[in-house]
């Protein structure tokens, strides 16, 4: 999908997936797993209407969240206004694919349901760019969508999981636990969902 496909999305009307509120699992997961109890400097790819940001800057670590449609920068701002945390959040349009910061800078980069839609290769050699050695990478995606009448589904691959994992060695990730699971989504659809938590590897 385009950027210009995602923008349209939020202007009909507020996505289904950007209504939910509550901290994801993972974002729960990586703050118990952060070398610091706060202070650190995360960022996440692909805010929606921004809970896991908001989540995090509330555990007092520093977040800037990017993601490709205005929509949903403007939302994730609301939210964090109405939640009190707007200045401990830097919320930007940006790419994954082509991210707008220094090199090593960041202490953990996190994302989910977002990587799927992205040239992976490109997306994982810039997250790799801007963490730090050492630093922790939390990421969610799907790999495979099915879709359909029980018995004539249609099964699409966005990406393996050997690939995605071959992908993270390349790029100096280790992978220090995977799994996959099933999720039922909008409308009938079921996905296969990667849940990877890497560090980068240190010089």
């Amino acid at each position: 999908m385009s950027p210009q496909d995602w923008e349209k999305i939020y202007e009909r009307e507020i996505p289904h997936w950007a209504i939910d509120m509550t901290p994801s699992l993972l974002a729960k997961r990586l703050c118990e797993h952060l070398p610091n109890k706060s202070g650190n400097k995360i960022l996440e790819i692909g805010v929606g209407n921004g809970r896991d940001s908001i989540y995090l800057a509330k555990m007092g670590n520093k977040i800037t969240g990017i993601d490709i449609a205005q929509g949903a920068i403007d939302l994730a701002k609301e939210n964090s206004k109405k939640e009190g945390v707007e200045d401990k959040i830097q919320f930007q349009v940006g790419n994954a694919e082509n991210l707008e910061f220094s090199d090593e800078g960041f202490d953990a980069v996190y994302s989910i349901s977002v990587l799927q839609y992205t040239i992976l290769v490109d997306s994982f050699k810039e997250i790799a760019r801007v963490l730090k050695p050492g630093g922790k990478f939390m990421l969610h995606m799907y790999v495979m969508l099915k879709s359909g009448e029980k018995g004539k589904e249609l099964t699409y691959w966005f990406y393996k999981e050997e690939k995605v994992k071959e992908i993270a060695k390349e790029n100096q990730f280790i992978v220090e636990r995977s799994h996959t699971s099933w999720d039922k989504k909008h409308k009938g659809e079921v996905t296969k969902v990667l849940v990877m938590e890497m560090h980068k590897k240190e010089k």
